[in-house]
């Protein structure tokens, strides 16, 4: 690094130099940099199909979905058959809720002779965004029965419902999983699929040992104690003293918080089921936002600067709806910023039994940002962590969050998004009680829960882990 900011001093404006330096800020995790260095170097050398992907990656991992996609064509449309633009061209629609049209493009690549596994897995998840499992179930079928087994494949085929898992894939599961030369990002999704399939046997002691060895492994490189959450009194000093009127006055916005699996897609895809709602899935921003601004003192322009970035991003989604959704659970560590950004911003905080929570989020696949995931133990505290924090946003902004309770809303779904209508000025509408009806991409594991009208399965489903959770008790016993 030192070598390579020592030839930037010399040659600022090299774009092989600026692009060398943003791929080393990447590998130590400092995206904005990497963007700024990205930023130079296509200014630079504007059309470099090489420079334009590289800011399409880093614009997506900052949360800009909507700049990626307008620099990933622009890339295709230069160098069509490039074949390390096709994954990028992908996340970007995915990101931006575009199922069909990350379809096409893929089936465009495979017909120009792009045929892999990663591109049939991808094309997959195109068809499980949508609830199409069966057709995603044929391409994993094709892939285990590969003379290469994909291991994402297993991972994604033990999550198709109502699918039997025949007894030569579990085979084959076994036998990859036992191989001393599977790689461990590979190993994780294997055990995370046997672990699914266990618990479908009903062999419930060897699910959670599957469950706890692959969330070890995706994890296990985590710090104890830094688990991409500070300290309450970090959170409070993060400065953010700017007037009610810095922000920008809309209510557009409609964000949705919570510990994920805590109901939170359940509850945007009753919002998305309303003519005036569109449900933009979890949108990374401001999670990538308040990283970056976390240590600033943010004032009016800044703020401003923001909102008006996000009312962009929005607007990619969809241009004319009266509110957009964003349903990444995490955002309550956001609030702080959400706030300053939108001061009239309508955020709903899903609640569910802490037990139920914590359970299902162990037991389920998950992204790399949760790293409180490495054991039961650190799950708990996450747990405690974050309703301490939701308190502190209700003493700070009283009113301005609305709790909904994943229990009563099972009880009494009516009753309960009758309230949660009225709570965002919205008349009623009886799409919103038949929103399994609603079609339009899911890309959580709840995508087949909301598939189907509401159901109890997921109110005692915690009971059958039961006896295997006394760590994750303690330390939420601990907050009581």
């Amino acid at each position: 690094m030192k070598q390579v900011k020592t030839r930037l001093r010399k040659s600022p404006k090299a774009p092989d130099l600026l692009t060398e330096y943003g791929r080393l800020c990447l590998q130590n995790g400092d995206i904005w940099s990497a963007r700024a260095a990205f930023r130079k170097a296509n200014a630079h050398a504007p059309g470099v199909v090489e420079f334009l992907n590289n800011l399409a990656v880093v614009e997506l991992k900052t949360g800009r979905p909507d700049l990626a996609l307008l620099l990933i064509v622009d890339s295709r449309n230069r160098s069509p058959r490039d074949a390390g633009s096709v994954k990028v061209h992908y996340e970007a629609l995915m990101a931006l809720g575009r199922s069909t049209q990350a379809r096409a493009i893929l089936e465009k690549a495979k017909s120009d002779g792009l045929n892999t596994a990663e591109v049939d897995l991808d094309l997959a998840e195109t068809f499980v965004a949508e609830g199409h499992f069966a057709q995603a179930g044929e391409i994993y079928k094709r892939l285990m029965a590969a003379s290469v087994p994909s291991a994402g494949a297993f991972w994604g085929m033990a999550q198709v419902p109502k699918q039997d898992f025949l007894p030569t894939w579990w085979n084959a599961l076994q036998t990859l999983i036992d191989d001393p030369r599977t790689p461990r990002s590979q190993l994780l999704r294997l055990l995370k699929a046997r672990a699914i399939l266990n618990d479908r046997r009903g062999q419930f002691d060897a699910s959670i040992q599957d469950h706890s060895m692959s969330n070890r492994l995706q994890y296990q490189n985590s710090a104890p104690n830094t688990f991409g959450y500070p300290a309450l009194d970090a959170v409070l000093a993060q400065q953010t003293v700017t007037p009610r009127s810095s922000g920008v006055e809309t209510d557009r916005p409609i964000f949705v918080i919570g510990m994920p699996r805590s109901g939170t897609t359940l509850v945007e895809q009753i919002l998305a089921s309303h003519p005036d709602i569109h449900g933009a899935g979890e949108l990374i921003f401001f999670r990538m936002q308040a990283q970056r601004e976390r240590t600033k003192v943010l004032g009016k322009r800044d703020t401003q600067g923001i909102a008006q970035a996000y009312l962009g991003l929005l607007s990619t989604h969809h241009s004319t709806a009266m509110h957009v959704v964003d349903k990444m659970p995490s955002n309550f560590e956001n609030i702080w910023l959400i706030r300053a950004c939108f001061p009239n911003a309508r955020i709903i905080h899903c609640r569910r039994d802490p037990i139920a929570t914590c359970t299902s989020l162990f037991t389920n696949p998950m992204g790399g940002a949760h790293r409180y995931l490495s054991d039961l133990k650190t799950l708990g505290q996450k747990y405690v962590w974050y309703e301490e924090l939701m308190q502190v946003w209700a003493n700070r902004y009283p009113g301005s969050i609305y709790d909904i309770h994943y229990e009563e809303l099972i009880a009494n779904p009516e009753e309960q998004v009758r309230g949660l209508l009225s709570h965002l000025n919205l008349d009623w509408d009886d799409r919103c009680l038949h929103f399994w009806q609603t079609e339009r991409p899911v890309q959580t594991p709840s995508r087949a829960d909301v598939a189907r009208p509401i159901h109890t399965e997921g109110l005692s489903k915690w009971r059958r882990y039961e006896p295997f959770l006394a760590d994750l008790v303690a330390a939420l016993e601990m907050h009581n």
